[in-house]
């Protein structure tokens, strides 16, 4: 059996008194405590699993399943009532999640952690070239010819420049000037 086998055995007896008392439970519980599942149920559902980052989003499943288990707990603490509550709400959510973390991991892991490994070093690389320009252009007095600038930068920096020369010009942190028929750079 799986996850919730422990709860649900085959020791109720279904008579009709039983039944009974049963569902009076179930009501019972679902007066006194819904507000609280629905709470557990909104956390768990409010954690991140579509991120950019492959490992927080296993991490966000692992989270989920945890928080699934604090919910059965909470619900089989309070008698056959929340552990028919139980069952009968949320028995699907802990399987939904551990088959989508499953499937997670079985098909879209490895090429989100290479994407998301070529995002970072690209990011690193334009916060690199980001600081050379702004400091190329501080050893210059604060001004440089676009031309001279370029020269500064090895052939793989140079694949970022523009980006990084839009985004530093967007920032405020530099302003492009013409300076004859030439173009170049102050800092601010």
């Amino acid at each position: 059996m799986g996850f919730f086998s422990n709860l649900f055995g085959n020791k109720q007896v279904h008579t009709s008194t039983n039944t009974q008392k049963w569902d009076e439970a179930y009501f019972d519980f679902e007066d006194r405590y819904e507000k609280d599942c629905n709470k557990k149920v909104d956390r768990i559902e409010s954690i991140e699993t579509n991120g950019i980052d492959p490992d927080k989003n296993i991490a966000g499943f692992k989270k989920q399943l945890e928080l699934c288990h604090e919910l059965e707990d909470f619900c089989a603490s309070h008698g056959s009532g929340g552990a028919a509550y139980f069952k009968e709400n949320y028995y699907f959510m802990y399987e939904n999640i551990q088959k989508e973390m499953d499937n997670y991991i079985k098909y879209e892991y490895e090429e989100a952690k290479r994407d998301f490994e070529e995002e970072k070093a690209d990011q690193k690389a334009v916060k690199s070239v980001s600081q050379k320009v702004l400091k190329e252009i501080r050893n210059a007095g604060g001004s440089i010819l676009q031309t001279e600038l370029k020269k500064l930068f090895s052939e793989s920096e140079l694949q970022y420049y523009n980006r990084v020369i839009t985004r530093l010009a967007d920032a405020g942190k530099i302003e492009k000037y013409k300076s004859g028929s030439r173009v170049a750079y102050k800092t601010k």
